[in-house]
């Protein structure tokens, strides 16, 4: 089976679900089950106050030493049940941040979830706005960047690599674009200028977030995007708007992956393609 059918066939899996033949998990029991199964493989969650949010930390217990402290960044999650019914808890069913963590043998490095995904009930915050036209507002970028400045001390880091997926990849860019300590900016199927990608998608603006692509030139450390050619859920030509904004130190790299399928599959392999040109420890 090919990506796109893979993709394809998971998308109708969940619409089958949603429709009443399986009932979707709850927010709570899809984070258990993904806290649950991390722990399995000795990796230890924890919580991170950063004021109106409670986010969630993954970390494998046995660590690499470093100076330097790899973040990688959660997707948008479940944020849509359909195109007209927004969900009521974020948390993912699937975390491919996660997957991306584990998959990487090779630094210290820690997961880091978004506002409102695994832990609604511990923030005072959690509104829809923040997983729907919000989800890269400044409340929400501002909580993600005191986590990783918590992080940070944990971890007695001084320099901080930034890796998004998805939605988490415009995270990382709007962080990148205000910190003075990402010695680099990684994405995958990262959604670099939502203003092009909901023109495009027919679908409706995040009115209140910031767009990556506003703040490009503000980043100094070299960047990597990664994205798919089966990728039917983030077009190539945002990313290509992205890179055209700020085109030095900023490679693209095409996969033959889709959206959500098999980039930790492949990821110790492109780290490798990044260790070669940016060696970063």
């Amino acid at each position: 089976m090919n990506r796109s059918r893979y993709y394809s066939a998971a998308l109708l899996f969940v619409l089958i679900s949603l429709g009443g033949c399986q009932p979707l998990p709850s927010g709570a029991d899809r984070g258990k089950n993904i806290i649950d199964a991390a722990e399995q493989r000795g990796w230890r969650a924890k919580t991170i106050d950063s004021g109106m949010f409670a986010l969630t930390t993954l970390a494998p217990q046995q660590q690499i030493t470093s100076d330097t402290l790899w973040v990688y960044i959660e997707g948008d999650g479940l944020a849509w049940l359909s195109r007209s019914r927004p969900s009521d808890d974020p948390t993912p069913s699937t975390a491919m941040g996660l997957k991306l963590a584990m998959a990487d043998q090779q630094h210290q490095r820690v997961y880091l979830g978004r506002p409102c995904q695994y832990s609604a009930a511990l923030s005072t915050g959690c509104d829809k706005q923040y997983w729907l036209q919000g989800r890269f507002n400044e409340t929400v970028v501002a909580a993600m960047d005191d986590g990783i400045e918590q992080l940070k001390g944990d971890y007695s880091a001084q320099h901080i690599v930034l890796v998004g997926y998805s939605g988490g990849g415009a995270i990382a860019s709007l962080l990148a674009a205000r910190r003075d300590d990402v010695s680099l900016l990684i994405t995958v199927a990262g959604n670099l200028n939502h203003r092009q990608w909901t023109e495009i998608k027919n679908i409706s603006p995040l009115t209140t977030s910031l767009n990556p692509i506003d703040s490009v030139t503000a980043i100094t450390a070299p960047q990597w995007h990664f994205y798919g050619s089966e990728d039917n859920i983030m077009p190539l030509a945002t990313l290509q708007s992205y890179q055209a904004a700020q085109p030095i130190n900023n490679r693209m790299v095409e996969t033959d992956n889709g959206h959500g399928c098999c980039w930790d599959v492949q990821w110790p392999q492109l780290l490798d393609r990044i260790a070669k040109k940016n060696p970063v420890k």
